[in-house]
């Protein structure tokens, strides 16, 4: 039988934390092409997305999915996104928008990873997708 080595535990360790890194360079490099940028194209980006500018930096530096978030939110609630894009998709990029500026989003992560769900207090959303899920609900 062959015994694992400290090499071998510690890869776990060592694959975690060179993710970290990564994710955390992209974030860099996000926020670094942002600046980059002219202020009148950084601006013209930012109202194409409903946003404003320090709101488009705050999604650029954010470390969570926050697609994949709402994704997970609105299924939880039985919407699917692309008939909210059909039907309200300012309401849509509302919710994207409160999502990426959400300061539970690491939190929310970790519920979704953790197969925790229902009716979330600390999420910003809530009550307009339990709203929506309403109004769908009386659509049918």
């Amino acid at each position: 039988m062959l015994r694992p080595t400290q090499s071998d535990t510690r890869l776990p360790l060592v694959s975690g934390f060179l993710a970290w890194t990564r994710g955390l360079s992209s974030r860099f490099t996000r926020a670094r092409e942002l600046r980059s940028l002219d202020p009148q194209e950084l601006g013209g980006i930012a109202r194409d997305l409903g946003i404003t500018v320090p709101e488009l930096f705050r999604l650029a530096s954010q470390g969570v999915n926050i697609e994949w978030l709402l994704e997970k939110r609105l299924a939880e609630m039985g919407l699917s996104e692309s008939l909210m894009r059909a039907r309200h998709p300012k309401v849509l990029r509302d919710l994207d928008r409160v999502c990426g500026n959400c300061a539970s989003a690491k939190r929310c992560a970790s519920d979704f990873a953790q197969n925790k769900s229902g009716r979330s207090a600390y999420c910003p959303n809530t009550q307009t997708l339990e709203a929506l899920k309403k109004s769908t609900e009386l659509e049918t």
